[in-house]
């Protein structure tokens, strides 16, 4: 899958939030692309705060905040690790031009 956005996390997002619960199945796919990747984003975009919060029964979920506190919810229920790779990917893509529009409105 294209890594490009790995590059562009540090610049464009402020934070992003993984929200799932320990046990469930529901958070399997999120679980185990956190387990997979969260070290390597990490080293690659220090300035940009990666948070994981664990809930029992917490419905499985990503958040990004941009410039000005914009944010986006995505929730990935039963989402394989292939599918929230693609998520975190379109909300690091998309940040660009979030901000943008945010930008022009001031």
């Amino acid at each position: 899958m294209n890594q490009i956005w790995k590059s562009l996390l540090n610049k464009n997002v402020k934070e992003l939030r993984f929200i799932l619960c320990q046990t469930n199945t529901k958070s399997i796919g999120l679980r185990n692309w956190i387990n997979q990747n969260f070290v390597d984003i990490k080293i690659k975009n220090p300035d940009t705060l990666l948070l994981i919060r664990e809930c029992k029964d917490a419905d499985p979920m990503i958040l990004a905040r941009y410039d000005y506190g914009a944010e986006k919810k995505v929730i990935c229920e039963f989402a394989t690790q292939d599918e929230v790779e693609s998520i975190v990917s379109q909300m690091v893509l998309e940040a660009e031009k979030i901000n943008s529009n945010i930008n022009n409105k001031f």
